[in-house]
């Protein structure tokens, strides 16, 4: 099994690759508060903690985009783990967002299911 992500994807149904016919599409739509901030403690949780106002601002930023959300979370535990500490703060995130206005700003709204069915009618798309 393989998991592909991305941000855009390129709709074309006039083209034959063998893209279209092994994977399925799986829209990830924002996550809520309560699955971001399981995707925030859980992955480093047994080695760094995340102070619960770094969480916020993370929320806050990333508007539940899991992309997002990891961007600012690896990086800040880059940070972290440079400075020789176990515990990311909201100066870290604050320090980190601003290397991300760029990435945050290409995002755009993903389709939706009907949106890409009206694009490439019968295109398989994987359900939640």
């Amino acid at each position: 099994s393989a998991i592909l992500t991305g941000v855009s994807i390129n709709l074309d149904p006039e083209k034959k690759s063998p893209w279209w016919n092994t994977f399925k599409i799986k829209l990830m739509t924002p996550f809520t508060d309560e699955e971001a901030r399981t995707l925030i403690k859980e992955p480093a949780g047994k080695i760094y903690h995340f102070k619960d106002e770094a969480i916020d601002a993370i929320l806050n930023w990333s508007r539940g985009n899991p992309y997002l959300v990891q961007l600012l979370c690896h990086e800040a535990v880059n940070m972290a783990v440079n400075d020789g500490r176990l515990t990311i703060t909201v100066e870290d995130i604050q320090t980190t967002i601003p290397h991300f206005e760029r990435e945050k700003n290409l995002i755009r709204k993903a389709p939706t299911k009907e949106e890409l069915n009206r694009q490439i009618p019968g295109l398989d798309i994987a359900s939640g």
